[in-house]
């Protein structure tokens, strides 16, 4: 689609010589009155707009001033037959982008054409970028160093200066989208842009446009051209969360865009060019859904120039303590709180079919919920014990949780510090089954009060 210039002037003559000069490279409309230009401005997508500083009745200037207030990110320049210097001053206060004289060369007219539609072009990407950003601040390293894991890391380190395509597959949970902005990162190009778009989140009516952009009026609700993720994303990378779930229609726009680096907005006609690397995430395995005829055979192989597969939490149990560690820290600033050995022990043992988005929200309800600042086996929760879920009137099941899940945690432990240990989760039971009331507590373990606080501040129970 090829750039549309607007030109308000009373004068029919001029009017007509400039739409004859400017329209075998431009789309040029014309108006003799800022009540035929406003329509204009209101029903198409206008780039640039030549206004005459004298309008007959009314003055350019206030003109001016009603196109910036209601059309502010369309560039306008000022036109008159002279140029001088005060009016010139006066325009630019009102927020003119330019100024010309109406006898100005050929060579001065395109160059302020070329200029002033770079600046909307500009202005429309970043109108774009504000409206889709997104902040990818954890650009860290890494935590964890099982070899599996160190091996994923180091394959993706050497991916910097190469514009080949990624797909990154792996479990939900296991850290994808972090690999995706350590990719991006280690290119150290504080501007490169990373722009991510999750493909199910958005219906697939609406990924098009999301993805290539559209033009003013290219379907309903189309009320201004919009710059899509493809075109943002050039000279950077775009991030494409769960790629599986993208419609096959679009997947055939899709590989047309990845093959010809060209794009189109909806509704445009004008081949955009893009350079971009694409990255796509997925929780499934792509080349299982190739076969069973759910994804495009040629745009997998265009998307999976490199592989990398993150591994499970199963397959790095070992990185869990400086993980929970780490969670621990983070969450817990304002409320610190540290695993007993026993329970991080029982973490190291569960299957973690979450990953480590698991752990990590384990980890904060934890820090949320238990009111000491020792989190020990009776504290995690049930799912992680082995236990059922709770369902109403299951109170000793709930309870016993606590009591329970401290049992055969290691089988190494000796005796006497199993039976302490045992005691006092037992105490502790009791206690919290007769809501920290400790004279009925001693009633049920048939023991003194006395003896109780005596044994309370033993186990360290306060």
């Amino acid at each position: 689609m090829r750039s549309h210039v607007l030109c308000i002037d009373d004068d029919k003559k001029f009017l007509a010589s400039i739409k004859v000069l400017l329209s075998n490279n431009l789309e040029v409309s014309t108006a003799e009155n800022f009540k035929v230009g406003r329509q204009l401005l209101r029903e198409s997508d206008v780039d640039l707009v030549f206004l005459d500083l004298d309008l007959g009745g009314s003055s350019g200037l206030d003109v001016l001033t009603n196109i910036k207030k209601e059309f502010p990110r369309v560039p306008v320049v000022m036109l008159s037959g002279h140029k001088k210097l005060k009016d010139v001053v006066k325009a630019i206060k009102r927020g003119a982008d330019d100024y010309l004289a109406k006898d100005a060369s050929f060579d001065e007219l395109e160059g302020c054409i070329i200029k002033a539609i770079k600046s909307k072009n500009m202005q429309d990407k970043c109108a774009s970028l504000i409206r889709g950003y997104t902040s990818h601040t954890d650009r860290k390293d890494f935590i964890g160093s099982a070899p599996c894991f160190k091996e994923i890391i180091s394959h993706a380190s050497k991916l910097k200066g190469f514009g080949a395509n990624i797909l990154i597959e792996g479990e939900t949970g296991t850290g994808k989208e972090l690999l995706a902005t350590f990719i991006n990162a280690n290119e150290n190009q504080t501007a490169r842009p990373y722009i991510d778009i999750n493909c199910a989140a958005i219906p697939d009516g609406l990924l098009e446009s999301e993805l290539f952009g559209h033009e003013k009026g290219a379907f309903s609700g189309a009320t201004e051209k919009m710059i899509g993720k493809m075109e943002l994303a050039d000279g950077g990378d775009l991030i494409l969360d769960e790629i599986c779930s993208m419609d096959p229609r679009l997947q055939a726009k899709m590989l047309r865009a990845v093959q010809e680096k060209v794009i189109y907005r909806v509704g445009g006609n004008r081949p955009i060019k893009i350079n971009v690397r694409l990255i796509s995430i997925s929780n499934h395995d792509l080349g299982s859904m190739v076969n069973l005829g759910k994804f495009r055979k040629d745009l997998y192989h265009r998307l999976k120039v490199v592989s990398l597969v993150m591994p499970s939490l199963r397959e790095r149990k070992g990185d869990i303590p400086e993980l929970a560690s780490f969670f621990l820290k983070r969450y817990g600033r304002n409320n610190p709180k540290r695993l007993t050995k026993q329970a991080l022990q029982v973490l190291q043992e569960y299957s973690w079919p979450g990953n480590v988005r698991e752990l990590e929200n384990v980890i904060q309800g934890m820090i949320i919920n238990v009111a000491s600042d020792v989190i020990g086996v009776e504290n995690l929760p049930r799912h992680i014990l082995g236990l059922p879920t709770t369902v109403a009137g299951d109170e000793d099941n709930k309870e016993t949780a606590r009591y329970r899940g401290s049992f055969f945690v290691d089988p190494q432990i000796p005796l006497l510090m199993f039976r302490k240990e045992a005691e006092k989760n037992y105490i502790k039971w009791v206690i919290d089954r007769h809501a920290g009331n400790k004279t009925a507590a001693a009633r049920t373990l048939k023991i003194s009060r006395v003896t109780l606080h005596q044994m309370i501040k033993e186990g360290g129970l306060q």
